[in-house]
């Protein structure tokens, strides 16, 4: 009687490890697609003043309710990172525009802006879209 216990549990536990297997490979290999960005991004404002207001359009179609952090640098061989922020936009196919404070400090040249969107699909993956502006100056 305890072999044949002993027996049902070894191989419930083995159906229950392969059933978690399959899962995070699963998990593991499957080709989300969250989002599909139209790139780069339209400046609306190619000229800035240090302080002042950049706009820039964004396309995008997305195919999954899922929350992003969003992390911002303005590059143009230095880079300058931004706050990372949270972002939660609406599924479907939209366009919208973004304003960005561009800080006094950053010295006037010519930048475009990187912005990585990082959505957690599920507990052990994250999908990364990198994605850039077009170029815009920054002036005095």
């Amino acid at each position: 009687m305890r072999n044949r216990i002993a027996y049902y549990i070894s191989v419930i536990t083995l159906v229950i490890a392969f059933i978690l297997l399959c899962v995070v490979i699963y998990w593991w290999g499957y080709p989300y697609k969250v989002n599909n960005f139209q790139q780069p991004f339209k400046v609306l404002t190619p000229v800035v003043k240090q302080g002042g207001l950049l706009q820039y359009q964004v396309h995008y179609c997305k195919s999954m309710n899922l929350g992003a952090n969003v992390t911002s640098s303005f590059a143009n061989g230095i880079i300058y990172v931004m706050p990372t922020n949270q972002s939660k936009k609406p599924v479907g196919c939209h366009t919208i525009v973004i304003s960005v404070v561009v800080p006094s400090e950053l010295p006037p040249s010519t930048y475009h802006i990187m912005n990585v969107y990082s959505y957690q699909v599920n507990p052990i993956r994250t999908i990364d879209y990198v994605v850039i502006t077009g170029n815009f100056k920054v002036v005095k």
